[in-house]
């Protein structure tokens, strides 16, 4: 009898930064790639000088853990959380240009879902690494997080994700999320070619 591999859902640690850093890279790594051209293993060091990767744990930042190899990694954002704010390094990112570090300005600017409004926990970034995709890994993960803002007293659950990402969207739906609106940004189409995401939620409160 083959023993199956043991998957572990806890809280990020400072020894994960590595695993993290490769893991976001690679899951976003066509989006980053809309804002600067590098080789793959230099992308790592340039998404943390961005501010994309916190360094340091903090309530809701999460990973998936399976046989010592972090294969996911959820972060959720509330009111009043206490947790440090990815801090971008400029002096580093003007390094790779004038364009390069205007596109990160606007993309912390577009893509920050860092303030819920009071009482919502938001899905702020959930990535699961390639090759253990597809064995509901992510919706563990999802409802994980749900259990995690109930337990917080936090009433209503919400992420964003891009209108053209489908298999995305039917994740989410079947999570429980329903579509709230669409949010669209001119400036966000013109620079990365992405012009329009559904902002979802789902009521969590002890009745739901």
């Amino acid at each position: 009898m083959v023993k199956k591999p043991e998957i572990i859902i806890r809280e990020f640690q400072s020894k994960d930064l590595e695993q993290v850093s490769n893991l976001l890279a690679f899951s976003f790594i066509d989006d980053y790639k809309k804002i600067v051209s590098l080789p793959e293993d230099q992308l790592i060091n340039f998404i943390v000088e961005a501010g994309e990767v916190p360094l340091f744990p903090f309530p809701g930042y999460l990973v998936v853990e399976e046989n010592g190899v972090v294969i996911a990694v959820m972060i959720l954002r509330w009111s009043k959380q206490n947790a440090p704010r990815s801090k971008l390094k400029l002096s580093r990112i003007l390094n790779y240009g004038l364009l390069t570090t205007f596109k990160v300005l606007v993309m912390r600017y577009l893509f920050s879902w860092d303030n819920p409004k009071k009482g919502t926990c938001h899905v702020a970034v959930l990535a699961v690494k390639l090759n253990t995709r597809r064995r509901g890994v992510a919706t563990k993960l999802l409802e994980y997080g749900k259990e995690f803002a109930i337990n917080k007293g936090l009433n209503k659950y919400t992420l964003n994700v891009d209108v053209t990402n489908n298999g995305a969207v039917d994740l989410y739906k079947k999570a429980g999320f329903q579509i709230i609106k669409m949010r669209r940004n001119m400036l966000a189409k013109w620079l990365f070619d992405e012009d329009a995401w559904y902002y979802m939620g789902q009521s969590i409160d002890s009745g739901a």
